[in-house]
């Protein structure tokens, strides 16, 4: 068979035109970053990147959770914190109301600041962080309490708020008022009230006796939700540790998958352009127009 220079220009201009489009994909890679820019570049890789992305996504949400829960947990114990030394300071009143050789001029002025004891918690009840009440359970968009009043009622409920901050590990954020300071006549604000009215009425064994017990009992409580708060914010926080660390690995695995080897290319692409000079150059001598080109 005759190898025509016709044959021959056709299989140059075709390894031309693959060199050519190896070029420009190269060129496209080096641009973007990326080793994958469709999906039939590599049908494997690119299931496979997807699957990252979606788990990234999910460890996205689990980071910004376990910061929202961080700060919320934060809140709630700065606010316990002073509901603690406010119920603290009203056992100290107490202990100094049952002290008989008080007169009633000095046990009306431990009521009195009582009464303003009273108001100092139902105000940390109130607190909040980003516009919703720490304590109303799930009625996050209305205070719990009621200032500068006799109603001491509780107006939000029992519901729990939790926050799913790493792949099946959720955990609670809230303290209700009921789990801080009771609720009804054997509440802490029904304590409070119930000594203020006995160190008014001169009943130092009532100050003493089931006054001091009853708040020296909403004190351990608040202790307790203390310590339950910040057992919630370690486990926040070690669950925070892995989610970060995962990212870390997943972020690494999408960048091996799918990111380009910058060096790589750039060497194969001077090597292709090296060879595509080469093949137009030894193209252009060896096909010559000769008298049997034209009798083809």
């Amino acid at each position: 068979m005759r190898i025509t220079n016709g044959m021959l220009s056709r299989l140059l201009l075709a390894d031309v035109d693959r060199t050519r489009q190896d070029l420009a994909s190269i060129s496209e890679q080096m641009a973007s970053g990326r080793r994958i820019q469709r999906a039939s570049d590599d049908p494997l890789g690119t299931g496979r990147v997807l699957e990252l992305e979606e788990m990234l996504a999910r460890t996205g949400q689990h980071r910004r959770n376990a910061g929202d829960a961080r700060t919320w947990l934060d809140a709630t114990d700065t606010a316990l914190g002073q509901m603690t030394d406010l119920t603290q300071r009203a056992r100290e009143l107490a202990l100094r109301g049952a002290n008989s050789t008080f007169g009633q001029v000095e046990r009306e002025s431990i009521a009195l600041e009582v009464d303003q004891l009273v108001d100092a918690v139902k105000a940390e009840g109130n607190a909040s962080y980003a516009g919703r009440y720490l304590f109303g359970g799930t009625k996050t968009d209305q205070p719990p309490y009621l200032l500068g009043g006799t109603d001491d009622a509780y107006y939000g409920d029992a519901g729990t708020i939790d926050r799913e901050v790493s792949a099946g590990v959720s955990v609670r954020l809230n303290v209700t008022g009921t789990d801080a300071v009771g609720s009804g006549p054997g509440g802490l604000l029904a304590a409070l009230r119930k000594l203020a009215s006995d160190l008014r009425a001169g009943d130092v064994g009532a100050v003493g006796g089931a006054d001091l017990a009853a708040i020296s009992g909403h004190l351990d409580t608040l202790i307790g939700q203390r310590a339950l708060v910040g057992a919630r914010t370690n486990r926040v926080d070690l669950a925070a540790s892995r989610v970060d660390e995962l990212e870390l690995s997943l972020k690494k695995l999408q960048s091996e998958t799918a990111d380009a080897d910058l060096a790589a290319l750039a060497m194969g692409y001077s090597m292709r352009s090296s060879a595509l000079q080469a093949a137009l150059q030894a193209g252009a001598k060896m096909i010559q127009p000769t008298l049997m080109d034209f009798l083809d």
